[in-house]
């Protein structure tokens, strides 16, 4: 059986900076080397508004211009995939989450392909009515995705907590847990050549190989809890006053603002430099509001670089990380007290922290890896 051609949808590509489009990037190449393997190469290819975009191997990628004004149907129209696949996130296609056009631009490639189906990756449903901003925005938002994820054949959502709502409220409806992956690529080599990696680095900010080390990765949204990280960053200290927070990310001056101790702030970083950074660190820090699960890449991209993690527990959190709790990471409730007391037995006890490690790698390579993404996407597709 000759693979599927599939279309994937998105405004933005690398090198534009956004999280959702390195990670469209991402499963295409994941997707094309699949179809590569079978001997049924070219079946995949990206529709976006990026010109130019990065490369990506064995994937056509196809500028589209005024996307949701006619362009992305033209583009369907002359392609005619067997499957598009959109990636949804409200604010990725207007201000403040409006898009209108969206749900319009998808009727219309549907007349210009009629055997053309649609899936939906729901990477964000809309906000939650919190405040006056956000309940004014949920009044476009929410029925905005609700015409969007009608049109659809099948939607994926990267949590299990969205899934189960969207079935239980839609029962005829397909939906698929479908989690994200790491946008960083894999730092190569073996343990010995991480060891290296890690002296040189630390070396670089005149730390000594045993002084503790605490890493956070990605951006300072107010769904990261800075005070844990910083109640965090007090036990090591207690345990070395040479402790350092090691962030990488776009929002130095506000993590330096919220932690007190030393901060070393390496930035926003290429992929792959951004990835290295991770040899350095003894611990990587996952404290969201509400708890972590598989929608966050930075708390995986610390699976994915063998570093032990401690994430919170709440809410949102999938079952497959509380299961995994004590064997591939470490999850507390999201309160300081508790997250800087796990974060300060794992500092003391460098076995149990390479056991964690190790066991969030495996559980990476299961769960989180772009060739287990793709495979489970196409056999969703095919089912």
């Amino acid at each position: 059986m000759s693979s599927p051609r599939i279309d994937l949808f998105f405004p933005l590509l690398p090198p534009a900076p956004d999280g959702i489009g390195d990670y469209t990037a991402q499963l295409a190449a994941a997707l094309s080397a699949v179809d590569e393997a079978a001997g049924d190469g070219g079946t995949i290819g990206v529709l976006t508004g990026s010109n130019p975009a990065d490369p990506i191997p064995g994937v056509e990628i196809v500028p589209c211009e005024n996307l949701l004004r006619g362009g992305l149907a033209a583009a369907v129209g002359r392609r005619r995939p067997d499957w598009l696949v959109v990636q949804y996130n409200p604010f990725s296609y207007g201000r403040r989450g409006f898009a209108p056009r969206l749900p319009l631009a998808l009727r219309a490639c549907r007349r210009a392909s009629p055997g053309t189906r649609v899936a939906v990756m729901v990477h964000e449903l809309f906000v939650p009515f919190a405040d006056a901003k956000t309940a004014a925005m949920s009044l476009w938002q929410r029925p905005q995705f609700a015409a969007v994820t009608a049109l659809a054949d099948v939607t994926f959502f990267s949590i299990e907590a969205w899934t189960a709502r969207f079935r239980r409220r839609h029962p005829r409806r397909r939906a698929v847990h479908l989690p994200v992956g790491s946008n960083l690529p894999q730092v190569a080599g073996g343990a010995a050549d991480q060891a290296v990696l890690r002296e040189a680095l630390r070396a670089g900010w005149n730390l000594g190989p045993n002084v503790p080390v605490l890493g956070l990765f990605g951006s300072a949204h107010a769904s990261r809890l800075l005070p844990l990280v910083d109640a965090a960053a007090a036990a090591a200290r207690e345990r070395s006053p040479e402790a350092a927070l090691l962030y990488v990310g776009p929002h130095g001056a506000a993590v330096r603002a919220a932690l007190g101790g030393r901060v070393i702030d390496a930035g926003r970083l290429p992929a792959a430099e951004a990835a290295r950074q991770f040899a350095a660190m003894d611990l990587a820090l996952a404290p969201f509001v509400d708890g972590v699960s598989t929608r966050r890449g930075s708390m995986i991209a610390g699976l994915q670089q063998g570093v032990a993690t401690v994430g919170t527990r709440a809410f949102l959190t999938d079952g497959l990380l509380r299961d995994a709790d004590g064997t591939a990471l470490r999850l507390t409730p999201p309160e300081p007290a508790p997250f800087a007391a796990a974060v300060g037995e794992l500092l003391d006890d460098p076995a149990r922290r390479a056991v964690i490690a190790a066991g969030g790698r495996a559980l990476y390579d299961a769960q989180f890896a772009w060739p287990a993404i793709a495979d489970r996407l196409r056999a969703a597709l095919r089912a």
